[in-house]
């Protein structure tokens, strides 16, 4: 009896021993078609391809950009959404703000989550502004990021 207990205890840490192992999802990440410089103090808007939002899922938005001097002024990414591909809202209910930190390469991060985006099937960015009056945004560029 005493062998059979020993034995079943160490069968019993054995399997609990075994690593869980969690699924990992794939990311999806889509490079955004954004201007290289937004001249200071003003809006440029953006030509870019949309985005498919998949249901259930969150979507990150991640630019990076440098002022062209001195600035701790605001760029301003604003998007437009479609439930259908073809329709988009006439104003840009989705913005991320980042804060600009003068030459030194900014890299900005906004994260939708799966309820913000629900009933949304695709995204794009629209403009892009900055609210210095002198320093342009130089160095642009962004992706998307979500599951698959």
């Amino acid at each position: 009896m005493k062998n059979f207990i020993k034995w079943a205890a160490v069968g019993l840490a054995a399997v609990l021993a075994v690593p869980a192992m969690a699924q990992v999802t794939p990311n999806r990440v889509t490079t955004c078609v954004i201007p290289a410089v937004v001249a200071a103090n003003t809006t440029s808007n953006v030509t870019s391809t949309a985005v498919s939002v998949p249901q259930g899922k969150g979507l990150s938005f991640i630019p990076t950009f440098a002022a062209t001097g001195a600035s701790v002024s605001n760029a301003v990414f604003s998007f437009q959404v479609s439930a259908d591909g073809t329709t988009y809202t006439t104003t840009t209910p989705l913005t991320l703000t980042v804060v600009q930190n003068g030459t030194t390469t900014v890299t900005g991060w906004q994260l939708w989550d799966p309820t913000e985006l629900n009933h949304v099937a695709w995204i794009k960015l629209v403009s892009v502004q900055t609210t210095h009056g002198t320093q342009a945004l130089t160095n642009m560029s962004a992706v998307y990021v979500t599951s698959n």
